[in-house]
């Protein structure tokens, strides 16, 4: 009891605030990717478009992400952390906003593939960024296996959302609530204190090519 005590003390002081925010926006936004992939029927009866178009709504994004990943470090040479954290966290939600109101399967995909863009913009770098940001005592050699953690936590967040928003009536309230969240995260990174830029930067164009 004294050690959990002493956790959210931690938390509280802002030892690991700044690692929990980030560590957020990825939940958030992966929870986003994943919130098209319970309702496809739904979608598919909504807009009367073929199947094999509606999975690419679910299909696209991850090829898309797959894409950012090599690239990831450039968008990090024109600007600071908190700030390309932010302008990600922005480019998510108004593809996010723009799933919400979309009144076809052209603007339901475009959206989708502007909420990729904005994630895949700090996903690739965030698990090195928490490290950097927690305390040296409470470092871990495997962080990057939490990942898989992550993603999995994120896609049954994702399901449990929009099953609730879909026994509301309509599968597009996941959005209204991811909107909120990723509004809370982008003002809270405002209170990030970090000086961490990257001063070079590599894309892996061979990785980026397949």
């Amino acid at each position: 009891m004294e050690k959990i005590h002493q956790w959210f003390n931690q938390i509280r002081y802002g030892e690991y605030s700044r690692a929990l925010i980030l560590l957020s926006g990825i939940i958030i936004m992966l929870t986003g990717e994943f919130s098209t992939t319970l309702p496809v029927a739904a979608i598919l009866k909504k807009f009367g478009d073929g199947g094999t178009l509606v999975q690419l709504i679910n299909i696209l994004p991850l090829a898309i992400l797959s894409l950012m990943f090599p690239i990831g470090p450039v968008w990090f040479k024109k600007g600071k952390i908190v700030k390309t954290f932010q302008n990600s966290l922005t480019l998510f939600a108004i593809g996010t906003l723009i799933i919400g109101v979309s009144p076809n399967l052209a603007f339901l995909m475009i959206g989708r593939i502007i909420q990729a863009i904005g994630t895949g913009m700090v996903l690739p770098m965030l698990p090195t960024l928490i490290i950097s940001l927690l305390p040296e005592h409470s470092r871990f050699a495997n962080f990057y296996q939490i990942e898989d953690v992550i993603l999995g936590f994120s896609a049954i967040c994702a399901l449990i959302i929009t099953g609730c928003a879909m026994l509301l009536g309509n599968w597009k309230y996941v959005n209204l609530f991811i909107i909120i969240l990723t509004l809370i995260v982008y003002y809270s990174a405002s209170y990030i204190k970090i000086n961490l830029e990257v001063s070079s930067r590599h894309i892996e164009w061979l990785n980026a090519l397949f």
